[in-house]
């Protein structure tokens, strides 16, 4: 069984650890062995979490400081946890440097993008003035699909859900802006708003939706799952 590095989530308020349990059973109901990872600031103790685990799992969570893409940080964007961001451009760094498989969810999709060169966001409402876009915040439940994403019929992500188009759940107001040379765009909304992403000739994959929330009633989510904890990591 593979075991799979599930990234942590950190509240500020109370300084505890937390992780949205749906993620971990994502994992496990697909045969892998969920391992969290804590959220640290060492680099040396991430290193030794990647070399115990096969595959990772970055997961969702707030916004991310735009400092890490050269940006000032604006009034609508919310307030970044320090020790979070800290965490995640470290793990999301050291993944990729290793080539290791990698599957994004929202802000993981995000810090991907970011460590690739990339840039985010931080409202794409008010970002993006001449453009009529739908709610990507829903109020339904998230384990409802809001709106249908199109996906690049040629990319990684796109093989491994077997479509092009897919009806997602959407719980965000940061969005991807651009990437780096070595990764793409693969997937977007309606609107153009970017929703997937992947390396050029690496097995890292990323979407803004939350897929573990339609695990358990759209196959064509869990999918993405299936990969992850699959042996088949050479498909590129």
């Amino acid at each position: 069984m593979r075991r799979i590095g599930i990234s942590g989530n950190w509240r500020d308020d109370v300084s505890e650890h937390k992780l949205n349990d749906a993620y971990v059973r994502c994992i496990a109901e697909n045969g892998g062995i969920p391992l969290v990872l804590p959220v640290v600031d060492n680099p040396d103790v991430i290193e030794s979490c990647l070399d115990n685990v096969d595959a990772l799992l970055l997961t969702g969570g707030g916004d991310i400081d735009p400092k890490y893409w050269g940006d000032h940080l604006t009034p609508l964007s919310n307030s970044p946890s320090v020790r979070r961001d800290t965490f995640d451009m470290c793990l999301t760094q050291l993944a990729v440097k290793r080539r290791m498989p990698v599957l994004g969810i929202c802000r993981g999709m995000q810090a991907l993008a970011i460590v690739s060169g990339g840039t985010i966001f931080q409202d794409i409402y008010s970002q993006n003035p001449e453009k009529e876009l739908i709610c990507h915040s829903q109020g339904t439940p998230r384990c409802e699909v809001s709106h249908e994403v199109i996906i690049q019929n040629d990319s990684l992500l796109s093989r491994i859900m077997g479509c092009q188009r897919a009806d997602v759940n959407s719980f965000h107001h940061q969005a991807v802006s651009s990437v780096g040379s070595d990764c793409k765009v693969v997937a977007w909304s309606q609107d153009g708003i970017v929703e997937g992403i992947e390396f050029a000739n690496l097995p890292i994959i990323a979407v803004q939706w939350h897929p573990e929330e339609l695990f358990s009633e759209h196959n064509v989510q869990r999918r993405l799952f299936n990969w992850l904890v699959g042996s088949s990591f050479d498909t590129v």
